[in-house]
């Protein structure tokens, strides 16, 4: 038995062959022996991923896929301060070239419920008393106004054999505008595959 996630819900897991071996009452004393053991341990791992339902990464339908996507963001959190809106605009730039649209999608509030889904305990600035924009705003704020200064083509970003080059202006210091790029094309290489 185990606890993990599913549904955005902490969820209690047992092995179906666990459940033929006991009656329920036993079942049930077994359970609470565990309990006060503190034997039951919360697991999220890629050896044991937990299918989780996405709002925003509609591409990850599958627990392949979301375990993709984990390993992907997962491979660019040291490049981003987790707790300012600002540092994830690259997972939001690389995912809307992934999926092979170029405009600013919004649904930012999905977006941080996803990644609130996805890794658990991650986001430590959000209201968890509240919920869609009023559980994300501090994230919002801060990510929609930097999405406004990279989605610069008529709310779109530049075409991706464009993106980097040197033809557009994205009124971002050089030092912000080269990390943006680095870990936007990190991550993208690793979704394009996940995408697919």
């Amino acid at each position: 038995m185990k606890i993990a996630y599913f549904l955005r819900e902490l969820c209690l897991v047992i092995p179906v062959n666990e459940l033929q071996k006991f009656h329920l009452v036993d079942f049930i004393i077994k359970l609470g022996r565990l309990l006060e053991s503190n034997q039951l341990q919360i697991t999220e791992t890629s050896d044991n991923p937990s299918f989780v339902d996405l709002s925003f990464f509609t591409f990850a339908n599958v627990v392949e896929k979301q375990v993709a996507l984990r390993q992907a963001i997962s491979s660019i959190r040291s490049d981003i301060n987790e707790n300012n809106g600002r540092h994830w605009v690259p997972v939001y730039i690389a995912y809307t070239y992934a999926i092979g649209k170029r405009i600013l999608l919004e649904d930012y509030s999905l977006f941080f419920a996803d990644i609130e889904a996805l890794f658990p305990g991650l986001l430590t600035n959000i209201d968890p008393a509240a919920s869609g924009y009023d559980r994300y705003r501090r994230y919002v704020d801060v990510l929609s106004k930097e999405c406004k200064l990279w989605f610069i083509c008529n709310g779109k970003l530049p075409p991706l054999s464009e993106w980097m080059s040197g033809n557009y202006v994205y009124q971002v210091s050089k030092e912000w505008r080269s990390h943006v790029h680095e870990t936007t094309h990190q991550l993208l290489k690793q979704l394009m595959q996940t995408a697919d």
